[in-house]
C-alpha cells in the first residue's frame, strides 16, 4: 500500500524530471513500509479507501528526508519523531503476554 502517489511526491520535492521517478518511488513503498511496521496496525489506515491526511503528511515528511539525504534504503530507518507525533493515534501498543 502506498500513501502517496509519484506524482503528489514530486510535487512536494519540486521534481519536474523523471530521472528519479525510480528512486523516489522506491523511497514511497519504503516510507509505507515503514509507517505500516511502526503502526502495528491490521486496522485499516484508510477510511472508505481514502488516505488519512495525517499519513499522507507523515509518509511525504519521510520521503522528503530520504530524497534530501539520498538515503540507502537498504539500512536500518528509523522513524522521526515528527512523524511519530503524526501516527500516535494510529499505533496499535503491543503488550507482553504474561505466564
Amino acid at each position: 500500500m502506498e500513501f502517496v502517489t509519484l506524482a503528489e511526491m514530486k510535487k512536494h520535492l519540486r521534481v519536474d524530471h523523471d530521472e528519479d521517478d525510480t528512486i523516489i518511488q522506491s523511497y514511497i513503498y519504503a516510507a509505507s513500509s515503514l509507517i505500516d511496521a511502526y503502526c502495528n496496525s491490521d486496522k485499516a489506515l484508510l477510511i472508505d479507501d481514502v488516505v488519512e491526511e495525517r499519513i499522507k503528511i507523515a509518509t511525504v515528511l519521510i520521503v522528503a528526508q530520504f530524497y534530501d539525504d539520498q538515503i540507502d534504503i537498504s539500512e536500518n530507518m528509523t522513524v522521526p519523531r515528527a512523524v511519530k507525533s503524526l501516527l500516535w493515534e494510529y499505533k496499535v501498543l503491543k503488550l507482553a503476554s504474561s505466564k
